[in-house]
């Protein structure tokens, strides 16, 4: 039975963890396709990195608190390093022809603030 609280905990986690910016909260930045990339390094900064040509890469780490516990268990509380992971291929000329958020929703609200 001790196992069932534990996985249930641990799922919940997981899917905290790995939530993704919705359709909705995108459109904001998919009005930057066939923008400059300079409109985003103006509002974000330099890359963090370029994986490969005209793939550039900005991450931002934040440390969430989350509360777990049950029934049969008393309730913790475990920090943890959540982050989002903003990508904007462009074209050749620097154009951006894709730009995406991944990762913990409340983090990449980072991006979103600066972005909109």
């Amino acid at each position: 039975m001790m196992l069932r609280p534990l996985l249930i905990s641990s799922i919940l986690l997981n899917l905290l963890l790995s939530g993704c910016a919705t359709s909705t909260e995108n459109k904001g930045i998919d009005r930057l396709q066939g923008q400059p990339l300079s409109n985003i390094t103006n509002k974000v900064g330099t890359p963090d990195k370029q994986e490969s040509q005209g793939i550039y890469i900005w991450e931002h780490t934040e440390l969430i608190t989350i509360t777990r516990g049950g029934e049969e268990t008393a309730f913790t509380r475990t920090t943890v390093a959540a982050t989002c992971r903003l990508t904007a291929e462009t074209e050749g000329s620097d154009v951006i022809s894709k730009v995406t958020l991944n990762g913990h929703y409340d983090v990449c609200n980072f991006f979103r603030s600066k972005l909109m």
